[in-house]
Order: structure tokens, then sequence, then C-alpha cells
């Protein structure tokens, strides 16, 4: 099989979605949804503009996935979207998305290594101890990372990123498959901030800090789409590295937090990294695990000096 531009494909084997580089070439899967015909575009990663159109093979893979393997293509080339029934869609499951003013919605997807889901096993349980918030800024990853020797001059034992997924700060529009866009993926400027992300989780366990992950845009976007949003947090703890998930209490309409911290929970990788409600504070009281806590107010005032 060939696309327009004269590459030659094969198709895939779909073992899990997004991208996968292999010793001949890239591996592209998508979830199919309703699209009664799907293709992968390829796109100029400086200009944006298409370069060839690759047909997906109509064989849909468990969980109703289409996947095909691109022959010989240099992954730092090309960036990718998606059209199905004549729309442009980005990849519900890109690892990095990148602002280009002709992609669909004014993105593109980049070609990441990808990593098969892991298996199930126990959690990372937080250390007892003060937990401060930090939020992504305009100072990128590193300027976190910076941050690490106040951490631990304060006495901090676990820090929560904010605003860390791509979802955080843009509203996408629904990618392929009808699915939500923007929360495999990291947030932050520059060409690889997954690597980045990854780096200062890295940085910041070396250290001896647990680090958990504010999955706030998260349970509001994949509301009712559970076996997606555990699969995007699955990606973030055994991909990116992080030892929890945390879900404030006042993210999800009153009645929904145990709802949605089961969906977690029933997921025997994630089971015993959720938190819900409020956190450790300076005093040592908590509200981290189990039912919400009622002293969020008094851990976001103290957390006020974490964030740039």
């Amino acid at each position: 099989m060939a696309g327009d531009g004269g590459l030659r494909s094969r198709p895939g084997t779909a073992g899990f979605g997004g991208t996968r580089l292999l010793a001949g070439g890239v591996e592209f899967t998508v979830p199919a949804g309703a699209a009664r015909q799907t293709s992968l575009v390829l796109v100029d990663p400086d200009e944006g503009r298409r370069l060839t159109e690759v047909p997906m093979p109509d064989v849909r893979h468990d969980g109703g996935l289409l996947s095909v393997v691109v022959l010989g293509l240099a992954p730092d080339l090309v960036d990718y979207h998606y059209v199905q029934d004549g729309r442009a869609v980005l990849d519900p499951y890109a690892r990095v998305l990148l602002r280009s003013p002709d992609g669909p919605d004014g993105w593109r997807c980049r070609i990441t290594p990808g990593r098969a889901p892991a298996l199930p096993g126990a959690g990372t349980p937080v250390p007892d101890g003060p937990v401060a918030t930090a939020a992504l800024s305009t100072g990128g990853y590193r300027a976190l990372a910076d941050r690490i020797p106040e951490f631990l001059r304060d006495g901090v034992r676990a820090v929560v990123l904010t605003g860390v997924l791509a979802a955080d700060h843009h509203r996408f529009a629904p990618g392929a498959g009808g699915l939500p866009v923007g929360l495999f993926a990291a947030a932050g400027p520059g060409d690889r901030p997954d690597g980045e992300c990854r780096a200062l989780i890295r940085h910041l366990r070396d250290a001896g800090l647990a680090v958990l992950l504010d999955i706030s845009s998260a349970a509001r976007i994949a509301e009712g789409d559970g076996w997606f949003l555990r699969e995007a947090l699955r990606c973030w703890v055994h991909d990116y590295g992080v030892d929890g998930l945390h879900l404030p209490d006042s993210v999800v309409p009153a009645g929904r937090e145990r709802d949605v911290a089961e969906v977690v929970r029933s997921d025997r990788l994630l089971a015993d990294r959720m938190s819900l409600g409020a956190l450790r504070d300076d005093d040592g009281r908590t509200g981290a695990t189990g039912p919400a806590g009622d002293d969020g107010d008094a851990l976001a005032e103290r957390d006020n000096k974490y964030r740039r």
C-alpha cells in the first residue's frame, strides 16, 4: 500500500493508541469511533503544510482501533493529524501537541516513541508530611526543578503538579473517534515538553519527593469515558512516572467525587495511587485519601507561596 506521496505502508498491530517507533518505520494507531473512513495526514513540522495522506487499513482491532505502519519514515521530519469522514482531527493519544495554523483546531501532533501500557501492580504510597502544590507557568519545567531546594528546606514530602496536562490550558475539539484531546500530552513551551516533564518528575523523585498529578481537567473532560480516563492516567503513571493522582473535591459536581474516584480505583494499576479531596497541611492534618476532607481552603491559602 502507498500514500499519495509514494510512501509505502502496511497494516499495524494496534497494540496501543498513539505512535510507536519500529525498526522499519512508525506505527500509527487511532480509534475509529463511528467514522467510515480514516486517513493519516503527514505534515511539514516547520511550515505545517500537508505532505501526504495515507489511508488507514479498514481492520478494526480490540477497542475499535485502526493501525498502520508507514515504512521508512523519519519521525523527526514530519508531524501528523488524521482525517475521519472528511473532517481533520487530532490524535487523542498524542503525547505532544504543537500550534499549527493549518492544523485541526490550530494544532498538530508530534510523533513520539510510545510505550506499551503497564501491567497492573501495586502503587507507591504517598509519604506522611507536608504537600506542596506547584503550578506550571511561563518559566516551564526547569523553573519548577530549580525550586527543589526550597521544597526540601520547607520539609515538603510530596509535590502536586498542576497545569501539566495540555488539556489544562486549551479546550480542544473532540479528536479521532470523538475522544477528548490533551489528556496524554504534557503542556509547556518548546518542541518536546513531554521530555522536559519527564525530566522534572525524575529530578523530584531523585530528591526524595513523591510526585502527584492534579487530574482536575482530566476528570472534567473525560467524564462518561471512564475507560479512556483510565488509559490516560495509566500513561502518566507508567510513562511519565508520577507516583500518584490527585483530584480536588471541588472539581466534579457534588455527589460525583466518589464516582470519578471509583473509575480510577477500579483499575488495578491505579487503585492505590488516588488522592481525593484536601491534602495534608503543615500541621499534619490530612484529608488526603478516601472521603474528601474539609480543609481544602486552608491548603489552598498555604500553597499560594508555592505558586509563581
